[in-house]
């Protein structure tokens, strides 16, 4: 409890995501925070006003890691991603929760579309998210429709499609548009799921400058407002990579005492598809006899390869530092 205590006083005032372990290391549940600081210490505070299923988790705590991040936009993303991928025990809401959806891409489809599901059921798809506000993801997708036209159908058929009607298709339903002209165009609505959203937004500014220019300033106005939601929800993917790759980033933060007792921690994130799925840290303490910090680093590498297998590229780093969240 008191290693908890410290934790809790060393917890920064600013957003993030928290993780409880019991003594065998294993997870027990994964919050998000606007305040790391606060949010934490309720749990350890007011025991009354818990409910018996928190009670026992609380009880079961013995040590607490956690993830600073810029924004509590950002919390939400990587608490979803790490819940979606570890499963701990006690974020049994939050598995089912109904407000994560994704950006699914049925790339393998006769008419490969993009749709909002709330499950990644298809091995054959690409996804991409999570996204925590449905309604605002759904708009994006509206309105990139507009700008780079795709299908809805996923297979061709005999009648143009609805949207078709409403010039937001080219015809590919029916066999007006070249399959490989509506692959690369699609590429560049993948791009905007990825985090470039450059190409997309010179796109509709050049709209807004068109109807501005015509004296049509509703739908430039309109415009307008749908350039701004892109860049809020480009924004919230901050805390994944810009592009969809595997790979791990490990980092050995060191602090060495008078005493010549060395404590540190191997922190390491795991990401995949560009984002991140799992945090860990691996506590070093009570060395006194390394002078070459990369040693301990390649043996550590060595260790976490053998026991992970060598799959995915891995950056790492040394640094040193003098205030080290343990856990």
């Amino acid at each position: 409890m008191e290693n908890i205590k410290k934790v809790i006083q060393e917890l920064p005032d600013s957003p993030g995501v928290y993780r409880y372990y019991d003594k065998k290391r294993i997870l027990l549940y994964i919050g998000k925070a606007k305040s790391l600081k606060k949010r934490v210490s309720s749990y350890f505070q007011n025991s009354k006003s818990h409910n018996q299923r928190i009670t026992l988790m609380v009880s079961l705590i013995a040590s607490i890691e956690y993830t600073k991040v810029k924004t509590e936009k950002e919390a939400l993303i990587l608490e979803a991603n790490l819940i979606n991928n570890l499963q701990p025990k006690y974020n049994v809401a939050l598995k089912d929760d109904k407000s994560y959806v994704y950006i699914e891409y049925t790339k393998n489809d006769p008419i490969p579309g993009f749709f909002v599901v709330r499950r990644k059921e298809n091995q054959d798809s690409d996804y991409y998210g999570p996204y925590t506000n449905t309604r605002e993801i759904t708009e994006v997708m509206k309105v990139m429709r507009t700008v780079f036209p795709f299908c809805q159908e996923r297979f061709p058929r005999k009648k143009q499609c609805f949207y078709c009607s409403i010039a937001q298709c080219n015809g590919i339903c029916v066999g007006k548009e070249d399959l490989d002209e509506y692959k690369e165009r699609n590429k560049l609505l993948l791009q905007v799921l990825n985090g470039r959203t450059k190409s997309a937004q010179e796109v509709i500014m050049q709209k807004i400058n068109d109807f501005a220019t015509k004296g049509n300033f509703e739908f430039a106005g309109y415009y307008r407002d749908k350039l701004k939601l892109l860049k809020d929800v480009s924004e919230k993917q901050k805390v994944v990579l810009k592009i969809a790759q595997d790979l791990d980033l490990i980092n050995l933060v060191y602090q060495r005492y008078e005493d010549g007792e060395l404590i540190g921690s191997f922190f390491t994130q795991q990401i995949r598809d560009g984002k991140i799925v799992n945090v860990f840290n691996s506590i070093l303490s009570g060395t006194q006899d390394v002078d070459n910090y990369n040693d301990l680093l390649d043996s550590f590498i060595f260790n976490y390869t053998i026991k992970n297998g060598y799959q995915v590229p891995l950056l790492w780093s040394v640094s040193e530092f003098v205030d080290i969240p343990l856990s």
